[in-house]
C-alpha cells in the first residue's frame, strides 16, 4: 500500500511537471521535480527497498516523458538516490546541514551524469557551455525545489503521514 501512494505521487508529479514546465521554467531551465521528489524522498527514509522503488519508478517515468534511451534516467535515479541515501544514513544520521550539502552535491552529479551519458546526443554543444549554462542552473533551481520539498518531507515523516512512512 505505501510503495501504491507513493507511485500515484510520482504520477501527480510527472503531470505537474509536464503542464507546468511552461510556466515555471526560468530561461530555458525547467526543474526536475521527478528527481527532487526522489533525491528528497531518499534523503528521508530508512528503508533501502523504497528508495530504490522510488529511484526506479521515477526514473522510469522520467525517461517516457523526456528521454532518448530508455532507461538512462532509471540508472541515473537509482545511483544518485542510493548515494544520497548511503551518504546521510551511514555517515551523517539526518543533519539537516548535510542533507543541504547532499542535495547540492547530488543535483550536480546527477547533471554531469547525465550530459556524459547522453554526450552523444549533445556532442556538438561543449562541455563547458553545457556546465556553465545548463547544469550550474539546474543545480541551482533542482536544489532550491528541494530545500522546500525536503523539509515538507521531513516533518511527514516524523507525523508517519501518508507516502512519507
Amino acid at each position: 500500500m505505501k510503495n501504491l501512494t507513493a507511485a500515484v505521487w510520482i504520477f501527480v508529479i510527472a503531470t505537474a511537471e509536464s503542464l507546468l514546465a511552461p510556466y515555471i521554467k526560468i530561461g530555458n531551465i525547467i526543474p526536475d521535480l521527478l528527481f527532487i521528489f526522489a533525491l528528497c524522498y531518499s534523503l528521508t527514509q530508512k528503508n533501502t527497498n523504497k528508495v530504490l522503488f522510488v529511484s526506479v519508478l521515477a526514473g522510469a517515468v522520467a525517461d517516457c516523458l523526456y528521454s532518448r534511451i530508455f532507461g538512462v534516467n532509471v540508472l541515473i535515479f537509482v545511483a544518485c538516490n542510493i548515494l544520497a541515501y548511503v551518504i546521510l544514513d551511514g555517515i551523517f544520521k539526518e543533519n539537516t546541514i548535510f542533507s543541504i550539502i547532499i542535495l547540492i552535491f547530488v543535483n550536480l552529479l546527477y547533471g554531469i551524469i547525465f550530459y556524459l551519458v547522453n554526450i552523444s546526443i549533445l556532442k556538438s554543444t561543449p562541455f563547458s557551455y553545457q556546465f556553465i549554462n545548463i547544469i550550474i542552473p539546474q543545480c541551482i533551481y533542482n536544489t532550491v525545489g528541494g530545500m522546500i520539498i525536503l523539509p515538507i518531507m521531513n516533518k511527514c515523516m516524523k507525523k508517519k503521514v501518508g507516502v512519507f512512512r
